[in-house]
């Protein structure tokens, strides 16, 4: 018995035939929600009553007009029809219209055949109205996906393909359409311009799902090329057989475009920073040595694998970790801030090395994610300015003694002192002020 009753419209006459039809329908829990027994309009049907059945009498509308009813309920409304009938009326309804498979009860009736007639044909719509819901919903998914997507039969000629193969292929699908793929789809190596063998090809033969190389160009209908990639995987009946094949792909032209424009700048700079003067080095947010460029190994002595082995504050001079454990932490807490400083670093050889850093935060740069570190030697500057330091400081503690002049001696017999020694050891200086004084 059904738990959930079915709306059944009955279009008949008031013979004793169908209302013995009423009490079975009843009887095995249907709910007749109309009973008509004269033609009427079909196409209010849907509105006046919602069925999920009708049960069409021949007899009463006749062959012609009963095949158009069950048409209009069908096809307009969605509504199954199942036609009351003799043996002679199959006859007659199946030499006019033997294209659709009519469904019938037969008079007289049967309560079994009658359960089994309604529910199998409730089921029989309800199955191909979820299977044409879920068509529709992938035909709608097919065509609005971003990827072009072509499907073939078990020969790899086109069944399908959505718009955006049609706009890569300069195909319309129609012409597509029982077309060999590999007319359709051609594809060549970017750097040879060899012929690529159709990956289609490759599926029905082996059954594997597969992906294009890289540099792969297709070539459009229109003579347009672009830069694709793609996966080809083959479509398996319940049984595991083989019987056709679906493809996607897309263009990344655009990408590949911008691909090899950041290759491009990735070697230049690369060849700036391995040939440069200026040592390099990346570190991540804890210190940890990412990277050093081979004028850092040059010039420090220790290689990669060394600086690796510790944390970049290990190399500097312990006088200036205070500055450079403030300049990191600040970098940290103000990333849009570059640090500047002048630190020493140690050599391999145990000496120390002046330099000048440029210290930027690029942790948050997904091409860089570290520290980034530019240091240029100023040892020279270092002890050029440190010389100028101790000569200033010089001048600054010696002081010139007078001209000393004997009384009646000619103008070229006077003798100018210069005393250079610290002014603050006064007596020495006056000292050495009475003896040049005797001396002349």
């Amino acid at each position: 018995m059904s738990t959930d009753p079915k709306k059944i419209v009955i279009i008949a006459d008031n013979s004793i035939d169908i209302n013995y039809l009423q009490q079975i329908l009843v009887r095995l829990n249907y709910e007749i929600v109309a009973h008509i027994n004269h033609a009427l309009d079909v196409m209010q049907f849907d509105e006046m009553y919602a069925p999920d059945i009708v049960l069409i009498d021949i007899g009463l509308l006749g062959a012609l007009e009963a095949l158009e009813a069950a048409r209009i309920l069908y096809q307009e409304h969605d509504i199954p029809v199942v036609f009351i009938a003799t043996k002679s009326d199959r006859i007659t309804l199946d030499r006019i219209d033997n294209d659709h498979p009519n469904v019938y009860v037969f008079k007289p009736f049967d309560d079994r055949e009658i359960q089994s007639i309604v529910e199998l044909t409730a089921f029989r719509h309800k199955a191909n109205r979820e299977l044409s819901e879920s068509r529709e919903w992938l035909a709608t998914t097919l065509h609005s996906i971003g990827d072009a997507v072509i499907a073939t039969d078990i020969k790899g000629c086109v069944k399908f393909m959505n718009p955006v193969a049609e706009e890569l292929t300069g195909w319309n699908h129609q012409d597509a359409l029982g077309i060999p793929l590999s007319e359709v789809f051609i594809i060549v190596n970017e750097t040879t311009r060899d012929i690529i063998q159709n990956p289609v090809e490759i599926v029905l033969r082996e059954g594997r799902v597969i992906g294009l190389a890289k540099k792969t160009i297709l070539l459009s209908k229109n003579s347009t090329e672009y830069v694709i990639d793609d996966a080809a995987a083959p479509i398996l009946d319940p049984k595991g057989i083989i019987k056709g094949v679906v493809f996607t792909f897309r263009d990344i032209s655009e990408k590949s475009r911008i691909e090899a424009l950041v290759a491009s700048s990735e070697r230049r700079f690369r060849a700036l920073i391995e040939n440069s003067s200026d040592m390099v080095s990346l570190v991540d947010a804890t210190g940890n040595v990412k990277y050093v460029s081979p004028s850092t190994e040059r010039i420090s002595g220790f290689t990669i694998e060394e600086y690796k082995e510790k944390k970049g504050f290990d190399f500097i001079h312990p006088d200036d970790l205070k500055i450079a454990h403030e300049g990191f932490a600040s970098l940290l807490d103000h990333p849009d801030i570059p640090f500047h400083t002048q630190i020493r670093i140690r050599c391999k050889d145990g000496t120390w090395l002046w330099v000048e850093a440029t210290v930027t935060n690029l942790l948050a740069d997904p091409a860089v994610g570290a520290i980034v570190s530019n240091y240029r030697d100023v040892s020279e500057y270092r002890n050029t300015e440190n010389k100028l330091l101790e000569n200033y400081k010089l001048l600054q503690n010696t002081r010139f003694l007078r001209i000393v002049a004997p009384a009646g001696s000619g103008a070229g017999r006077c003798r100018i002192t210069l005393i250079t020694r610290d002014i603050t050891d006064r007596k020495i200086a006056e000292l050495e002020l009475r003896k040049n004084e005797k001396n002349l």
